[in-house]
């Protein structure tokens, strides 16, 4: 039986390879392709998944304007 964190970062795992569109592309939960190396997180978390320059902007936007 898996622990805590080995179920978070096979949570991660799976959430990354879904996300993962080969040639070091990712694809964000808004569905806009970006490259991985572009890609930012919103959340300390660590398994926390990147998202795409726009919807980081706009997350940091919000929070700046909150």
């Amino acid at each position: 039986m898996m622990d805590h964190i080995e179920r978070m970062e096979a949570s991660a795992e799976r959430n990354y390879d879904e996300m993962d569109q080969g040639e070091g592309k990712l694809k964000c939960s808004c569905g806009k392709i970006f490259n991985v190396d572009e890609g930012q997180t919103v959340d300390p978390n660590p398994w926390a998944m990147p998202v795409c320059p726009d919807c980081f902007n706009e997350y940091k936007w919000y929070k700046q304007n909150k």
